[in-house]
Order: C-alpha cells, then sequence, then structure tokens
C-alpha cells in the first residue's frame, strides 16, 4: 500500500479536537482554532471542540468570532461554566 504522507489519519471529532489542544500549546493560535471548529462542525455536541475553538479564537483576538461559538456551545450546553467565563474574558 502506498501513502501520500507519512501520517493518514480519519479526522474524527475526538481526534480533531486533540490536533486542537496541540496546537493551542504549541502557540498555532490559527491552527488550534481552525481545528476547534471542524471538531465542532464533526460533531454538535462536542463540548471541548465548542472551548478549543472559542479559546484559540481569543488568543487570535477575534472576539466576535469567540462570541458566536460560545453561544452555539451554550444551546448545547446551558449554564457551562467554562463558557460563560471565557464568554466574560471575549465579551
Amino acid at each position: 500500500m502506498r501513502f501520500n504522507s507519512p501520517l493518514t489519519l480519519r479526522r474524527t471529532a475526538t481526534n480533531t479536537c486533540l490536533f486542537s489542544a496541540a496546537y493551542g500549546l504549541s502557540g498555532q493560535w490559527e491552527a488550534a482554532a481552525r481545528d476547534g471548529q471542524k471538531c465542532v462542525s464533526l460533531n454538535s455536541k462536542f463540548l471541548k471542540g465548542y472551548h478549543r475553538a472559542a479559546n484559540a479564537l481569543k488568543h487570535t483576538k477575534q472576539y466576535k468570532d469567540a462570541i458566536k461559538i460560545i453561544e452555539k456551545g451554550l444551546i448545547h450546553f446551558q449554564g457551562n461554566a467554562d463558557f460563560r467565563k471565557l464568554l466574560g474574558e471575549v465579551g
């Protein structure tokens, strides 16, 4: 079997969320935001995906987009304390 890249991985919500976390830890906030948003698009009920996307958007100073992601997350996870805290940081 021949591969086009050294790493061939099916992009699930879980591993996309993990990539987002890894990018964030290395300060690659644009990539972290992209993968956090991809996670949410793959699974709209993945709590960490919303948080990682919003946190990365905060770090890239895309506050309006961060607020939109948090508000979407609050639809599924009403009253989540981490979302409320993050909303206070960006809003």
